[in-house]
């Protein structure tokens, strides 16, 4: 089977790292793969051929991009090889597989991972595209990370029932460290709390927003816990306003901004948390980096947005978005009983070991794909 896989995000961001897990391990099944990806500047392929699209503007933009510049691409790739399947990863690169499907008639397998319900004017622009577009594409499925997404989003947008798959994300277990040097990483980053809380997202307007409100929390969580220390590692352009916003509060001394860190690294200082807490403040779905906290052995605190609700109502705690008493409260909940923490976190790992590893979800792809033939 040779697939032709079209995305926006191939390295950046948990959307690019789960598509770059999915295509290692699509290779290692026997599938013969061709990507299609935005070039962002890490181009090692693991063995499969990997075909870029040059852009200009920031990450956020490369959705609008991919289908402005891709098609010369597109059309060199589908003139040249025989395609059994064309995967398009988000509703922009499947503009490019609608034009594929319609070039070469095979089935075109359209992933959405969530509505783009952001509340920001980006946010706004781009579920207005959703809305609009997504029942005018031509595909064979449509794949939604989560049934929320797909009841209250896909549905009501007019995709029929019969048509929509649910795959979820996954991630690589690999990947997670399963035991870390905890004194010489906390000696590194100079800290003797025992009450660590870490958050490591990409400092984009979205996460920016959620972690406002795990900062102004932390007033809360000082008054019980004055030994509590917040590590935010990740960059971008909410980073200043997080600072600004720390040393409004005067509690500069408890908050840390580590900056960007590699993936890799960003798994490791988690290994060290006492608790991970996620602050979304839209309708989230399955999010690999909420996977990865289930997946790290420390319990996680998560707003009870979205598919999160479901995802973690057994194995974590859940607060209300844009609230820092009731973040406050979770976080605290796991600090002051490492009983409760231990048992969460052991029942998180046991749900991603049997649903949301990358070759489980990998598996119910190339079940798709074959039904088909």
């Amino acid at each position: 089977m040779k697939l032709l896989y079209i995305t926006q995000s191939f390295d950046l961001g948990s959307s690019g790292t789960v598509s770059r897990n999915l295509v290692k391990e699509f290779m290692k099944m026997g599938i013969d793969v061709d990507v299609l990806a935005p070039a962002s500047g890490t181009e090692k392929t693991d063995g499969f051929n990997l075909y870029t699209v040059p852009v200009f503007l920031e990450h956020a933009f490369y959705k609008f991009e991919l289908p402005l510049f891709g098609l010369k691409k597109l059309t060199e790739l589908i003139e040249k090889n025989k395609y059994d399947i064309i995967h398009s990863q988000e509703l922009f690169p499947g503009f490019l597989g609608h034009i594929a499907r319609l070039k070469i008639g095979k089935p075109h397998i359209l992933v959405k991972e969530m509505a783009s319900n952001y509340p920001t004017p980006h946010g706004k622009v781009v579920i207005s595209f959703e809305r609009n577009f997504i029942t005018r594409l031509k595909y064979d499925k449509l794949v939604s990370w989560s049934r929320f997404m797909a009841e209250e989003y896909f549905i009501k947008w007019g995709v029929p029932e019969e048509k929509i798959e649910i795959i979820p994300g996954g991630i690589d277990l690999n990947e997670i460290p399963k035991k870390v040097d905890t004194e010489e990483i906390k000696k590194r980053y100079n800290l003797e709390n025992e009450n660590i809380i870490v958050v490591t997202k990409p400092l984009y307007t979205t996460n920016t927003y959620g972690i406002i409100y795990i900062i102004l929390a932390m007033k809360r969580i000082l008054k019980d816990i004055p030994d509590a220390k917040l590590l935010i590692a990740g960059d971008g352009i909410g980073k200043p306003r997080l600072e600004r916003l720390v040393k409004e509060m005067k509690i500069s001394e408890n908050v840390v901004f580590l900056g960007y860190l590699p993936h890799k690294e960003a798994l490791i200082l988690q290994k060290i948390a006492d608790v991970l807490p996620h602050s979304y403040v839209y309708e989230t779905t399955i999010h690999s980096a909420t996977l990865e906290s289930m997946a790290s052995g420390i319990p996680t605190v998560c707003t009870n947005t979205g598919e999160a609700k479901y995802l973690l109502k057994d194995c974590g705690i859940l607060v209300k978005p844009k609230d820092p008493k009731s973040i406050a409260n979770g976080i605290k909940k796991v600090l002051t009983d490492k009983n409760l923490g231990n048992r969460l976190s052991k029942k998180s790992f046991r749900k991603i070991k049997n649903k949301y590893t990358i070759e489980k979800v990998a598996k119910q792809y190339i079940n798709l794909y074959s039904s088909f033939y």
